[in-house]
């Protein structure tokens, strides 16, 4: 499985996450980050810049902020999604399914015939 494969099953293992998962939305995501984890966007660069700069983006989202005060143990993707309100949970979501729509669309024209 070449690297764009893994990229578009990984980001598509995180929206079944974020659609079918149980628990609130930010479990889910949660979840969805450990599905995300996994993938490095170095890898993609030379190839899919586009898709690599939109993986590093999301990445960084979900792992912006610091550890919160009252659990350090926790680390920055707990801080983060910690702070996060209910419209912004909603918009980080939808960003994981716009990438794994670009993933898609990417692959697809890759390997379109003519």
């Amino acid at each position: 499985m070449n690297d764009l494969d893994n990229a578009r099953e990984k980001l598509g293992e995180a929206v079944q996450t974020l659609a079918s998962g149980t628990g609130p939305l930010r479990q889910r995501l949660y979840n969805c980050y450990r599905d995300l984890g996994v993938l490095d966007p170095a890898r993609l660069a030379d190839e899919h810049e586009g898709l690599a700069q939109g993986l590093e983006e999301l990445k960084n989202a979900f792992t912006w902020l610091p550890a919160s005060d009252e659990r350090p143990d926790l680390g920055r993707l707990y801080g983060t999604l910690d702070a996060l309100d209910k419209d912004e949970a909603q918009k980080l979501a939808q960003r994981v399914v716009g990438l794994y729509e670009d993933g898609c669309r990417e692959l697809y024209t890759r390997e379109r015939p003519g």
